[in-house]
């Protein structure tokens, strides 16, 4: 992972997989038990995971789901079981019952090791800050974002403190008043990465719509909405990106080498900053004055985008079509502009440190972590969602308080 960037790995795991025919369509029946006792479990989550509907075992473990027509993850969540996520075609048809047998979940207090990291729990309202700032986000929505069994979340920070992690011992409940969504959000893997500035969070979510119908809700989530990642994956899969408002660029991410051989010559002290004097010049700055050294050196970037000027299209990334779902790959980065809405440049998420980005236009880099390839539903999934690595604009798309359900509209 490149150290010059920060990174949001968006993932909140809302992955999706191979759906069967139209078969798959239907209702489910199941019952749900403890791996080892065999009891049943009452009260366990069934639902499909980044939607809005969803249901609740019987006091002997029984349950009954409709299954929705695009492929989906199964999740069946429970307080003290490590949760289960079944793939479309897992599921049996209408003729049969499915069996599900759930662990225990192990959550381990105190000191742990973990990789030769050794970790200690903290509670700190200092450390709780520090992860709701990612977790939740730091944007306009996240003041009318709270956290309702906040008790429940164990966070533990690595020797040196440059990490932390979050475990769960239950769902999350988070109520977003901006968007109007109660989400349950069972967690998965959650890790911050201070120095490199990343954010692992792997997990699954399930809505409940509370806004009424409110007009005030529906105008915000259109907001969200237009311009983000899922918005971007649909145009793309769909082959519309320039009605939606995007363009696509292929990008690469190069060293600057004059801010290197100038910055050699300041450490050999061959130039000398009169910042005062030079700020009377007029016009550009020459390459023998200090104010072009100090320019380059002080203000210039260790990396800078490079981007072809030649337009993508959708046809371009994707080397598989399977019908339900397309594969995408790409070399280097993927530069998105989104031309459909002006920002502020002060706005412009400082996300791409040491790279000169400068645009009234939102923008995004994507890469594809370890060279691997991922598959794009039609509905703006991802899978595998930790492999797509988003920055820039983006680098904060998967915190709670811009999350939107799968099936919005």
């Amino acid at each position: 992972m490149n150290p010059f960037c920060l990174r949001m790995i968006l993932l909140f795991a809302l992955i999706f997989c191979w759906c069967r025919p139209a078969g798959c369509q239907g209702i489910v029946t199941g019952e749900v038990i403890d791996s080892i006792s065999g009891k049943p479990v009452e009260g366990a989550s069934i639902y499909f995971n980044g939607l809005q509907s969803g249901t609740t075992t019987s006091v002997k473990g029984f349950f009954t789901i409709e299954v929705p027509v695009q492929p989906q993850l199964l999740i069946i969540s429970a307080t003290g079981y490590q949760t289960v996520s079944l793939r479309t075609n897992e599921i049996p048809g209408n003729d049969h019952r499915l069996l599900i047998k759930m662990a225990a979940r192990n959550n381990d207090l105190d000191m742990v090791t973990v990789h030769a990291l050794t970790y200690k729990v903290v509670n700190s309202r200092s450390w709780r800050k520090k992860f709701t700032d990612y977790f939740i986000g730091s944007g306009e929505n996240a003041a009318d974002c709270s956290i309702l069994n906040f008790e429940d979340i164990i966070l533990k920070v690595a020797a040196g403190e440059n990490l932390l992690k979050a475990q769960a011992a239950k769902t999350i409940e988070i109520v977003n008043n901006a968007l109007g969504y109660k989400i349950y959000f069972d967690m998965e893997d959650c890790v911050i990465n201070f120095a490199e500035k990343t954010f692992v969070n792997v997990g699954y979510a399930r809505f409940e719509d509370i806004s009424n119908g409110s007009h005030k809700f529906k105008k915000r989530r259109k907001e969200v909405y237009f311009g983000s990642l899922p918005h971007f994956l649909k145009a793309l899969y769909n082959n519309t990106l320039q009605a939606n408002g995007f363009e696509v660029r292929h990008a690469t991410v190069k060293e600057n080498t004059e801010r290197a051989r100038v910055k050699q010559l300041m450490k050999e002290k061959k130039v000398r900053l009169n910042i005062a004097a030079e700020m009377l010049r007029i016009g550009e700055s020459p390459p023998d004055s200090s104010l072009y050294y100090y320019r380059v050196y002080i203000k210039g970037k260790d990396k800078v985008i490079q981007c072809d000027s030649s337009l993508l299209k959708a046809e371009d990334v994707f080397i598989t079509d399977l019908e339900v779902m397309k594969e995408l790959y790409f070399e280097h980065y993927l530069m998105v502009t989104y031309k459909h809405k002006r920002i502020n440049k002060l706005r412009q998420p400082l996300s791409l440190p040491g790279l000169d980005l400068n645009s009234d236009f939102q923008n995004a880099l994507l890469s594809l972590k370890d060279n691997n390839s991922v598959f794009i539903f039609p509905n703006g999934g991802v899978s595998p969602a930790r492999v797509l690595i988003t920055q820039g604009y983006w680098s904060s798309a998967g915190a709670i308080q811009n999350l939107l359900p799968y099936d919005y509209e």
